[in-house]
């Protein structure tokens, strides 16, 4: 019976710390592209690009569309 308990405890343990080590891995990567996307691109973020539409085929101006469409997606 003792042999059982501990060999679930040891499961439990094991299970806790891949669970743990699965999602700091996760949280890494996103940190890492999140720094990247704001490294490089805040020079190039002003609000004349936050507040305006796309123009030429969506090879200029803004991104206020795209903004709206997910804030009204989450809503």
């Amino acid at each position: 019976m003792w042999r059982e308990t501990a060999q679930s405890e040891v499961g439990d343990v094991a299970l806790s710390l891949g669970t743990g080590l699965a999602a700091a891995l996760v949280l890494l990567i996103v940190v890492v592209i999140l720094g990247d996307v704001v490294y490089n691109g805040a020079p190039h973020m002003t609000l004349t690009f936050l507040t305006q539409a796309p123009r030429d085929g969506m090879t200029a101006g803004g991104i206020f569309p795209a903004i709206f469409g997910t804030v009204a997606l989450v809503v």
